[in-house]
């Protein structure tokens, strides 16, 4: 499951990035099967020509009980938080033109995400072979008419308990690079 987590996080962050090696090593430390859904944190480093809608990180796990079984989907959000604790540790800004935005499961959602977790745990005891989950996540971006000076760039940490502190996960990522990888909002809406 720890190996399905960190596929998770990368998915989380629109795929094929650069990870800091650093960081490769602290997202060991996270399990799957041991996080509370609830103190997950995703913060991204945005250029201010950019923004994210309400439902800003949009997670769809797929889960096939056997390689011949239907598939059942499942879609989670996650949601800016306006709470100043999300924000303690973060890095300081890594360029002059932008913002972090953290981003949350609420109650319920986080909620769901543990009732997935448990089912899951408890079909990975009884699902005869071939059984499968994949994880897949899109940003809500939305543009703010502003014109980018340069290429935007985007960074990202995680946060899964408040004494692990941040992890980065993307530094000054080409943002339209990991934009042309995602399908599915291929133009962005005005926020």
């Amino acid at each position: 499951m720890k190996a399905g987590m960190l596929l998770l996080v990368f998915a989380l962050l629109a795929g094929c990035t650069k990870v800091p090696l650093g960081s490769l090593w602290s997202l060991r430390q996270f399990d799957v099967e041991t996080f509370d859904p609830a103190t997950l944190r995703v913060a991204v480093y945005l250029p201010s020509t950019y923004d994210l809608d309400r439902d800003a990180l949009r997670i769809e796990a797929k889960i096939r009980r056997a390689a011949d079984a239907a598939e059942q989907v499942e879609h989670f959000s996650m949601r800016p938080s306006s709470d100043r604790v999300d924000r303690v540790g973060l890095p300081s800004a890594p360029q002059a033109e932008g913002r972090w935005i953290v981003l949350r499961f609420d109650a319920a959602e986080a909620k769901r995400v543990r009732a997935l977790r448990e089912r899951l745990q408890a079909m990975k005891g009884q699902a005869p072979q071939g059984g499968s989950l994949a994880i897949g996540a899109s940003p809500r971006l939305c543009h703010t008419g502003g014109v980018p000076q340069g290429t935007p760039r985007v960074s990202a940490a995680l946060s899964w308990s408040g004494e692990r502190g941040w992890v980065m996960l993307l530094v000054g990522a080409d943002l339209e690079a990991l934009r042309g990888s995602m399908s599915e909002q291929p133009d962005l809406p005005r926020c």
